[in-house]
Formats: structure tokens, C-alpha cells, sequence
């Protein structure tokens, strides 16, 4: 935990790693299912909040010559190789728990606690998660390495969790009916691996545009080439005004120039004879043009000149 409370750290339970995450973002009705961000793991796991330390609970090597607690044992790693499917095996530990005769060995005290807390509260994938946790934790190293691989090959086999299977869809992917977690975990892998990244995405938003569902990197980066191209092309094409003032000079053969060249060349014509101006402003006038019509159409082709006959006195 941090030294102000705001974030809490938890441990992989595939790679041991520490996950810090925001104590206030987190529900332990529904916990969040994430990727552990450790390279070489990846494996979803739901985040959870440690509980205090009890301090050391793991059998001593004089504790494992003790026939309860090898009987202890031999429960612990049933549960652990159920995986997720451990309620039943957990019941009955606690019920062991409660008869077991040397209360003063702390990992049968850590046990029964952890199992009461287990048994009393909602069994939600955290809560199988801290009690496979605990399980692991007592056990001393020799046999715990076997039961972590044990554990993580009943996990890897389960169903794929729900989670799992809406993330795979919002990438575009497929998530195969009987799928297990591992496979969606790969799959997960490979579509983000090619998936386009959210800079990209934002980007063709920004540019107006309507990114595919799992589209990937190189058909994001296509995709973003060609609207910036579109959006340069807009930029440079005549707008509809200019379109109506080539109309208005017959002067059509300008109309695949840039904005800027037509500009550039209207400038050129109203400074050579400024009557020119005023005929398109009499035009608009007759015609109830107030700036915001936008229908070249509208134009008779070629009128101007009439027009600037009538500004220059010579109808």
C-alpha cells in the first residue's frame, strides 16, 4: 500500500508479480479481471485487497513430520488442484480445521480464518483467488512449487470467464465456444498485438472518421493516410460560393483549381477592372443572395457579363 492509502498493491497468482492499482476503483463485489502486466505472464487475474500479514504460517520442516499436518497437506493440494471449483473442498478443510487438536500452530489458525472468511462471504473469483493464496502460502516451498503449477494448470483450463470473452469481441475476435481460459488469454495476446492502438483511433476520429471494430494497426494506419488525404483535397477544393462566381464569368474551366488559385485569380480580375465586383454584388442583390446560398446551379452560366454592361453605364 502506499504511504498515503491511495493505491494498493496485490501479487500475480500465475507469476508472483506485484499489481498496483487505485483502492478507490475497486469493488470487491465485482473485481476487475486484468493482464498481469508482467512480461512473460499476461495471465488474467481478478484484483484483490491483501489482508494483513499474520506474520509466518508456513509449516516448519519439524510441523511437516507431524502426521496432522501431513493430513493437512494432502487436503490443501486437493483443494489447490480443483482451481476455481474448490467450495466443496474448502467446507470440508474448515470442517477439519475446526476439530484439528494443536491450535497452537499458526498456519492452522491462518487456515481456519481464511476458510471462515471463504465460506461466509460471496465466493467471488477474488475470494477464490485469496483462498487458493492462502492455501499456497502455508504449504513450505518443496511441495508449494508443485501445487502452484498444479493450480495454474486446473485455472488455465477452466472456462474462459466472461470477462475474457467480451474483451476478445470488442477486438474483432472470436471467442470459440468451450474456450478456455488460456486459449482466450492467447487469443487476447494476439489481437493486441496487431489490434490498432488507441492514439490511432482516436486520430481517425479526430479526422472525422469511423474506426471498424478490431480494426488492426497497419488497416488504422491506411485508414488515417486516406482521410488525410481526403481532408487535404477538402482543403483545397473550390468552394460552392467560388463554384457560383465561375459560373457567374463562364469560367468553368477553372473549377478542378485549388481554392487558393481561385482566390489568387479573382483577386487578379476585380483589380483590373473593379466594375466586375459590383456586378456580382447586383447580381446577389436581384437575386436575394444574402452569402449563404450554396447552389452553383443557381448561376446562369456566363450572366456576368450582362451585369457588368448594366454597374458600367453601358445599358
Amino acid at each position: 500500500m502506499s504511504a498515503d492509502g491511495k493505491f494498493v498493491t496485490c501479487y500475480c497468482t500465475s507469476c508472483g508479480g506485484k499489481i498496483e492499482f487505485e483502492r478507490e476503483l475497486f469493488d470487491p463485489e465485482t473485481p476487475p479481471e486484468v493482464a498481469c502486466p508482467h512480461p512473460g505472464c499476461g495471465k488474467q487475474i481478478y484484483l484483490y485487497i491483501p489482508k494483513a500479514s499474520p506474520g509466518r504460517v508456513t509449516f516448519t520442516k519439524t510441523q511437516c513430520e507431524m502426521q496432522v499436518v501431513q493430513d493437512l497437506i494432502r487436503l490443501l493440494c486437493d483443494i489447490s488442484d480443483k482451481g476455481s471449483d474448490c467450495a466443496d473442498g474448502v467446507r470440508a478443510l474448515n470442517a477439519w480445521l475446526r476439530k484439528a487438536p494443536y491450535s497452537d500452530i499458526a498456519g492452522i489458525n491462518f487456515l481456519l480464518s481464511a476458510t471462515n472468511d471463504f465460506l461466509q462471504g460471496g465466493q467471488t473469483p477474488q475470494e477464490v483467488y485469496t483462498m487458493q493464496g492462502a492455501v499456497e502460502r502455508v504449504l513450505p516451498k518443496n511441495i508449494r512449487d508443485g501445487v502452484v503449477q498444479r493450480r495454474q494448470k486446473a485455472w488455465d483450463e477452466s472456462p474462459a470467464s466472461e470477462n475474457q470473452v467480451s474483451y476478445i469481441r470488442s477486438l474483432g475476435g472470436k471467442a470459440a465456444v468451450g474456450m478456455t481460459r488460456q486459449e482466450a488469454s492467447q487469443l487476447i495476446d494476439h489481437l493486441t498485438q496487431f489490434t490498432a492502438t488507441d492514439k490511432q483511433l482516436e486520430f481517425i476520429r479526430s479526422l472525422g472518421g469511423t474506426p471498424p471494430i478490431g480494426i488492426s494497426k497497419s488497416e488504422a494506419s491506411a485508414l488515417i493516410e486516406r482521410l488525410m488525404a481526403e481532408e487535404h483535397a477538402q482543403e483545397r477544393r473550390p468552394t460552392f460560393r467560388q463554384l457560383m462566381v465561375l459560373r457567374f464569368w463562364n469560367r468553368m474551366d477553372l473549377e478542378n483549381a485549388s481554392k487558393y488559385e481561385i482566390s489568387e485569380w479573382l483577386d487578379r480580375l476585380y483589380m483590373e477592372n473593379p466594375f466586375r465586383k459590383s456586378a456580382w454584388e447586383r447580381f446577389k442583390l436581384e437575386q436575394g443572395d444574402d452569402g449563404s446560398q450554396s447552389d452553383p446551379s443557381r448561376v446562369p452560366l456566363g450572366i456576368g457579363e450582362t451585369y457588368l454592361r448594366k454597374v458600367s453605364g453601358i445599358e
